[in-house]
């Protein structure tokens, strides 16, 4: 540390706050750094969760829709009613394998390909029995109508395909709901990013700035370097009045100034009392040669 210890006041005093605003950087860019994160995160749970909710979710209402349309083909009271749900029943087992191969993007542990895997097999098994039933009803004449099946078909069944367009509409509330939080997310890490970017460039400037000038007012007080202050007052009280330092950067009422005046102040004190010595010592010896010279008459 001894390369330190030689540096001016000035510049440690600049390091010093230097070092200081550095360390409010780093705290501002490790507050960026976790906003970061936490921001990610939550995109992160939006893309992967609930997305793939809303896949998951919309399979398992046509599958329901799938389970309703075979059972209204077997109650169906004449062959185009029959045909016309038949028809149903395959495009929403298709739609049931569209929703699966886009909620297989989220799908990233181990766990979770496992039971999506087992999930598509046991889809599989359903499908071919249901394609069982179909071929069978093919063959089977169309029951003769009803009173349960017709208030069944007239009444129930379009009730229950309304309360499968509201549960979806559900799903969909809850998708969205999550994706403005996301949007929100999103919001709330700008303006975290921004305000901490700002203090902290803001916090690093007035650091320097005040570092700079509280230095350049300690060295207008100190008028030079402490080692030289304190190395002329060590040579003026041994008696040393000959040492001189730099005064050129000093100024009126700075600490080098006034030794340095002190010094001159010393100076033409020891040369008066010096001046009033020789003068004494002078007219001791004018004294002492007259009064020789008047024993010497008597």
């Amino acid at each position: 540390m001894e390369w330190f210890k030689q540096l001016k006041i000035g510049t440690k005093l600049v390091l010093g706050f230097l070092v200081v605003s550095l360390l409010g950087v780093v705290i501002g860019l490790q507050g960026i750094y976790r906003a970061s994160q936490i921001n990610d995160l939550a995109g992160l749970m939006y893309d992967r969760e609930m997305v793939g909710l809303r896949h998951a979710a919309e399979a398992n209402i046509q599958l329901m829709a799938a389970g309703r349309g075979i059972r209204a083909a077997m109650l169906a009271n004449s062959q185009e009613e029959r045909t016309k749900q038949l028809k149903q029943v395959e495009n929403t087992f298709l739609q049931i394998h569209e929703e699966l191969e886009t909620a297989e993007k989220t799908f990233f542990t181990e766990n979770g390909k496992a039971l999506l895997k087992e999930t598509r097999s046991t889809l599989s098994q359903y499908e071919q029995s249901i394609l069982e039933v179909k071929k069978r009803l093919e063959r089977e004449p169309v029951s003769a109508v009803r009173e349960s099946v017709e208030y069944l078909n007239t009444v129930a069944s379009p009730l229950s395909a309304q309360l499968d367009m509201l549960m979806t509409k559900m799903v969909e509330r809850k998708v969205k709901n999550a994706s403005d939080l996301n949007d929100d997310t999103d919001s709330i890490y700008n303006v975290i990013f921004y305000s901490l970017t700002a203090l902290t460039l803001a916090g690093l400037l007035i650091g320097m700035l005040v570092g700079t000038l509280l230095t350049r007012h300690l060295t207008r007080q100190l008028g030079g370097e402490p080692a030289d202050a304190a190395a002329l007052a060590t040579r003026i009280a041994e008696g040393d009045l000959t040492a001189r330092v730099n005064t050129s950067a000093s100024q009126p009422g700075s600490v080098m100034y006034a030794m340095n005046q002190m010094q001159e102040a010393l100076i033409n004190v020891v040369s008066t009392v010096r001046t009033s010595s020789d003068g004494i010592a002078a007219g001791a010896t004018q004294i002492a040669n007259g009064n020789a010279d008047l024993s010497s008459r008597t």
